[in-house]
């Protein structure tokens, strides 16, 4: 949905359910759409503690305010490789000893509601994010403490950068890569001409547009 006021709201209307909302700028017969949020990476805190052991041990912790932890498991990746996943534990505490030196890390974190497990003939769907990648100076014997703080909302936020929609008389025209590619046509109606008179004033520069 646009807005005369050059805001948008997004919703797929489907399971797994997406969301977004942001601005939009005009250019000839087409719509530029940009959500408010731009990036889906989450903050790696790490601390690196000296201990006198055999191997580097990491203990991560998966902070998920007010949400059952069990929705949730993740996957570790370094050097270059996803390794195998993590069972999610009712702490939200992980642990596990590599055996190879690792130089940097990051996560990718999924998560599968409940409600979508308890669908009939539903298969497995999953909301997914990344972390940033850390780098590491770490030595064996080490204990490497990483928190990862996970915003829920971000799941199901939908990023749109630069997005074109077409404009054509009454109806705004979607190619959505999400939807293999087949354009989706919104027609806007009657009760929204003030929508309709704000697309054929606004203006954007070309120069604006990648």
């Amino acid at each position: 949905m646009i807005y005369p006021n050059n805001t948008f709201t997004y919703s797929s209307g489907e399971i797994p359910e997406k969301y977004s909302n942001g601005s939009w700028m005009q250019y000839e017969n087409r719509i530029f759409i940009n959500s408010t949020v731009q990036s889906k990476k989450i903050a790696v805190n790490v601390e690196v503690v000296p201990e006198n052991q055999k191997n580097i041990q990491f203990f991560v912790k998966l902070d998920v305010p007010d949400h059952d932890i069990s929705d949730y498991s993740f996957y570790p990746v370094y050097n270059n490789k996803i390794q195998q996943i993590i069972q999610p534990i009712d702490t939200g505490i992980y642990s596990f000893y590599p055996e190879v030196n690792i130089d940097s890390i990051h996560f990718i974190i999924k998560k599968e509601p409940k409600t979508l497990k308890e669908l009939e003939n539903n298969q497995p769907k999953f909301y997914e994010i990344e972390s940033e990648i850390k780098s590491l100076v770490s030595i064996d014997g080490d204990r490497v403490n990483i928190n990862l703080q996970v915003p829920d909302s971000l799941f199901t936020y939908r990023l749109f950068t630069n997005t074109s929609l077409k404009f054509k008389k009454r109806s705004i025209y979607f190619t959505d890569p999400e939807k293999g590619n087949v354009a989706i046509k919104y027609r806007l109606k009657d009760h929204k001409k003030s929508i309709i008179k704000s697309i054929k004033k606004k203006n954007l520069h070309s120069n604006m547009v990648d």
